[in-house]
């Protein structure tokens, strides 16, 4: 759609999955810090912290998943921005990664979205 010659669309999305504002723990212990989440998504999260790596460095980070416990996750940071730092999973075993989207499932049934597929 445009208005003076000018596209009025809202930018397209770019995120692979939903966000969901949960606030869920993830600990860098090299650095000795723990955070809550800010939002978490099926492929990553973002953290409100800067001081963690720069963009394209790869971390472990540890979730703390309600009823599971430490879920530790091959992180990649993608962006600092704002007051935080946007981070990607790169790799979960497929036991966490399965117990972390049931986890997700809660929040997104409620909202009517789902994860699957």
């Amino acid at each position: 759609m445009k208005k003076d010659g000018q596209d009025i669309r809202p930018p397209k999305e770019r995120r692979r999955s939903p966000r969901l504002r949960v606030g869920v723990p993830f600990a860098s212990p090299p650095l000795r810090k723990t955070v809550l989440s800010v939002n978490l998504a099926k492929t990553g999260c973002f953290l409100p912290v800067k001081d963690w790596g720069e963009p394209g460095e790869t971390l472990t980070l540890f979730m703390d998943l309600p009823d599971v416990g430490a879920v530790p996750v091959r992180s990649r940071i993608v962006h600092r921005e704002g007051g935080g730092t946007g981070i990607e999973f790169v790799s979960l075993s497929p036991e966490d990664m399965k117990k972390y989207y049931e986890f997700l499932d809660l929040f997104l049934n409620e909202t009517d979205l789902s994860l699957k597929g």
